[in-house]
């Protein structure tokens, strides 16, 4: 029985994740960067995500390489920047964009979890999303998986969430406003939906002006309050 080239592919793709997982090595360095390097060649014409699995192994290996022969621990320094750069050279992965080089990195560490998230997603999703970046940001996205310094989502997330969450209260104010009419805020509105309000009708400048001469006010008043207690 014959076998078609994407067959041989995916079975040597399964054999190199199964020796990484391992720790062991079925196939040698020479074997895995050859192999990394016809999926890059591939991917300039039609990616697949198996290619750039192939890839990604590929890189691992000339990094450990590398590594090994800049005696260091961690891919950092300039010795070690030098020997992987030239490994990049020689193999032609050079030619792979430094931030989606980071990505694929990124996702062969994570191998195991956005393998198991792709298994789930429907076929046509997996066929669409190849691109170490889609990968990431799309895992991330559907896992919400914190970032590796800690628990808590990271700054940008944050301020994103809070963004829409803004956007959404304004919408909800504004329709409040156009069906009742009348004031833009009573005394009984919270002072976060008072400042939202005002976000809506005011400059970035404006309101910052406002804030800062109503700080000044708010200090006048505390000193007022506290002048009689000094005369007792």
């Amino acid at each position: 029985m014959t076998t078609t080239p994407t067959a041989d592919i995916r079975c040597t793709t399964q054999a190199i994740s199964t020796a990484s997982r391992l720790g062991g090595s079925t196939l040698d360095d020479e074997a895995v960067v050859q192999h990394g390097r016809e999926a890059f060649e591939r991917i300039t014409s039609n990616a697949t995500w198996t290619d750039w699995l192939a890839v990604g192994e590929a890189l691992r290996r000339l990094r450990t390489a590398a590594m090994r022969e800049a005696f260091t621990n961690e891919p950092v320094g300039s010795r070690y920047n030098e020997a992987f750069g030239q490994r990049l050279h020689q193999h032609g992965f050079d030619k792979l964009d430094k931030a989606d080089r980071s990505r694929l990195f990124e996702c062969m560490k994570h191998r195991e979890e956005i393998e198991a998230w792709r298994s789930a997603i429907p076929l046509n999703r997996q066929l669409q999303w190849n691109h170490p970046g889609t990968v990431l940001r799309r895992w991330k996205a559907a896992t919400r998986i914190p970032s590796d310094n800690g628990t808590r989502p990271s700054a940008y997330t944050q301020l994103r969430d809070e963004h829409v969450r803004v956007i959404e209260e304004n919408v909800r104010l504004r329709r409040e406003i156009e069906n009742g009419g009348g004031d833009l805020w009573t005394a009984c509105d919270r002072a976060e939906d008072i400042a939202r309000v005002m976000a809506t009708k005011l400059s970035t400048n404006k309101l910052e002006q406002t804030a800062k001469s109503m700080l000044t006010i708010v200090a006048k008043q505390r000193r007022a309050a506290r002048e009689p207690e000094a005369v007792s």
